[in-house]
């Protein structure tokens, strides 16, 4: 135990006595290793791709999946644009909320890469996403980081768009979408763009107003798909609960979820 005058801490790096070795083996199950040492061994090993275990990212992605040309009417659709000038990349991906299987399925992604330091064309990205309307009649979510301007311009062009900054409650809601998509199975994707690599970057943190998501900057950018695809998946789950009219249940068991820190602390008694 670390103690002062004020505050007695006490540090478990086993398995305390009011945790059973069937919750342990649990949550290890349902945690990915970074997470589970975290929450039940209090050691940090890694700050990076911390949000996902392996086997959430593989159950989301199918190898017989690909981008789609046409437009289901029976889905709803949305789009994420994460957008760069130099120092990273430009992400862009397009989800159809599909109620009649109870997906939320990728059809279309694309990543934008500075070359040798110039800028991304900006009118190259305007066009591509003004192309991608054309067939998927989108709402269009963004982080406000360098997109106003770009997506007045899609405004005009008729294609409703809304910011989404990633702080406070709102990260909150965004990581909660990310976590609730992947670790409920609704998710389906192809890995197009990069982004299983940029998937495997996400980072979790527990802040005061919940979660948010962080990720590490390397030469393949700051897993900027994983982020358009993060400021959307919200509104992807509030089309596919207005399709149904219900919640989406997990189809596994709600052990399958995220673990709560705090409530996990209070549980336990801290």
């Amino acid at each position: 135990a670390i103690r002062t005058d004020e505050w007695s801490l006490n540090v478990y790096k086993e398995r305390p006595h009011w945790i059973s070795q069937a919750d342990e083996d649990e949550a290890r199950s349902r945690n990915s290793v970074t997470r589970f040492l975290r929450l039940f061994r209090c050691v940090w090993p890694s700050l990076l791709g911390d949000a996902l275990s392996d086997a959430d990212i593989l159950a989301a992605f199918d190898n017989d999946a690909d981008a789609e040309t046409v437009r289901d009417p029976q889905c709803g659709y949305v789009a994420g644009l994460d957008m760069s000038t130099k120092n990273d990349h430009t992400g862009f991906v397009v989800f159809a909320s599909d109620a009649r299987n109870q997906t939320i399925r990728l059809v279309d992604a694309k990543r934008w890469i500075p070359k040798h330091g110039q800028e991304i064309n900006h009118a190259a990205v305007h066009a591509y996403v003004l192309a991608s309307y054309q067939k998927f009649r989108f709402s269009l979510w963004h982080d406000g980081w360098q997109t106003d301007y770009l997506c007045q311009g899609l405004q005009r062009a008729g294609i409703h768009c809304e910011k989404k900054i990633a702080s406070g409650h709102a990260a909150n809601e965004i990581a909660t979408a990310v976590l609730d998509a992947f670790h409920q199975r609704v998710l389906v994707l192809y890995d197009d763009a990069g982004l299983k690599d940029d998937v495997r970057k996400l980072n979790i943190v527990d802040t005061p107003n919940g979660y948010t998501l962080k990720a590490a900057r390397d030469q393949d950018g700051h897993a900027d798909v994983a982020f358009a695809m993060a400021v959307c998946m919200p509104a992807a789950f509030a089309k596919l609960r207005r399709s149904t009219g219900t919640i989406i249940l997990a189809r596994t068991s709600a052990a399958n979820r995220s673990d709560n820190l705090r409530g996990w602390q209070a549980q336990n008694h801290f």
